[in-house]
């Protein structure tokens, strides 16, 4: 508060006070906090993907969806929302080939980040492409060898491919 005080325009600090408010599941004031930080830098993308993320914690998925894509348009770029974006049109929208179009935006952007490579090998999944899903998913287990999410998609894909023995381990 004392640097907002001295600096209202601080936006490491707004970003903070929404923080603080996440982690004390006050998520209506975390929502306000983070959309102060618009009021003055309306193209920011932490402060976009933040809200995105509450609205995600409070079920709503819509709002949510179009936070992301706000940053998106800011960033095309930004791997964390193209990820997270095409997580929520797959799990939640049900939409899995546009949620493909996100999930390759995401790895192409991060090639060495567990949760895109694993967002993309689920969306391919979806999408019914089970040899490719299978090459991402090990590309994200190889990045996160002990990652129990990962390990989880990779064995839902073996047993379906009638593969007991690996998708037991």
């Amino acid at each position: 508060a004392t640097a907002l005080t001295i600096d209202p325009h601080f936006l490491p600090a707004r970003m903070a006070q929404g923080d603080l408010f996440v982690a004390r599941k006050n998520l209506d004031q975390a929502l306000s906090k983070y959309q102060a930080v618009l009021q003055i830098a309306p193209k920011s993308t932490a402060a976009l993907v933040k809200i995105a993320g509450v609205h995600e914690m409070k079920g709503h998925w819509n709002e949510a969806e179009q936070a992301y894509r706000q940053a998106l348009d800011a960033d095309p770029k930004l791997a964390l929302a193209a990820n997270n974006l095409a997580w929520l049109l797959n799990e939640r929208e049900k939409k899995p080939a546009e949620a493909l179009k996100w999930a390759t935006k995401a790895v192409e952007s991060a090639p060495k980040d567990y949760n895109c490579q694993d967002t993309f090998g689920w969306v391919l999944r979806a999408n019914g492409n089970r040899s490719r899903a299978l090459v991402a998913l090990k590309q994200a287990n190889a990045l996160a060898p002990a990652n129990p999410q990962i390990l989880y998609h990779l064995g839902i894909l073996y047993q379906e491919g009638k593969q007991s023995r690996a998708a037991v381990q």
